[in-house]
This record gives C-alpha cells, structure tokens and sequence, in this order.
C-alpha cells in the first residue's frame, strides 16, 4: 500500500514537475498534535502579516496563535480579535495583552489590562522574570501577591 502512495509523488518528481502545494491552512487544520497545530497556524500568521489566519480555528487554537502571533510582532490590536463573549472573552484578551506586555517587557501594556488579577501578575511577571524595576511592584492591588513581587 506505502508503494501505491509514493508512486505518484515519485513519477511527478521524475517527470520534473514539482507535487501540487498544499495549502498552508489546510497542513495546519490535519494536524492533530494540539502544539504542532498552534505552531503551524502561528507561523503562517506570522509570514503572511495577517493574524486572520489563526481565526475559525479550534478556540485554544485560535488563542494560542493569537497570543503568540501579538508576543512576536507585539501587535496587541490582534487581541481584540479572541473571540469568546462576556468574562471569557475578556479574560483571553486581556491574557493575550499581559502576555504581549511580558513578552515585550513593557509596563505600559500591563497598564491595559482590564483584569485586576492578570493586571497584577503581568507587573510580577515583569519584575521577577523580566528583571523590570522593582518599582512596579508598587502598582500591583493584591498585597500578598506585592510582597512576593518585591521579594529577592
């Protein structure tokens, strides 16, 4: 049967003629290892320009390409499009603008988020992974989670 399959891969080689391409989006959507298919979805955004590409995917999907497509370009105005309605759909978008914000090591987009919780951990997230100045900490609404923030 593996013979059936490869021959005419092989005679379109040897006729000289390259195999008909498939489409990136179509590669992305068969594969069914979950990071292998954010990955692929996110690499497409990402050489086209277009953060579209994630879009009409499976949600964790579109999630992930999403988020991953904004921490390269930090293009945070892919967020708005997460889709989800009410506080799951706000929650994602501002994950994905914390996550930018993390991944840019900018304050100032922690300063976005609308989530008081992902809000704090973005400027935690800053301090002790991005070795911002410790002075963010003070921002942050939660005390214990402050106290930890300042801490060495």
């Amino acid at each position: 049967m593996r013979c059936l399959l490869i021959l005419p891969l092989a005679l379109t080689l040897v006729a000289g003629t390259a195999a008909p391409a498939v489409a990136a989006e179509d590669f992305c959507a068969d594969n069914l290892f979950l990071p292998r298919k954010i990955e692929c979805y996110r690499d497409e955004a990402l050489r086209q320009g277009n953060p579209g590409v994630c879009l009409g995917t499976e949600k964790a999907v579109e999630f992930s390409c999403l988020s991953l497509y904004v921490e390269s370009t930090g293009d945070i105005s892919a967020c708005a499009r997460i889709s989800g309605s009410g506080g799951e759909g706000e929650t994602l978008r501002n994950a994905c603008i914390a996550g930018a914000a993390v991944a840019t090591a900018d304050p100032s987009l922690c300063d976005r988020v609308e989530v008081g919780a992902l809000k704090d951990t973005c400027y935690v997230q800053l301090v002790l992974e991005r070795g911002a100045d410790e002075g963010l900490c003070e921002r942050v609404r939660n005390s214990p989670l402050r106290e930890a923030c300042r801490a060495p």
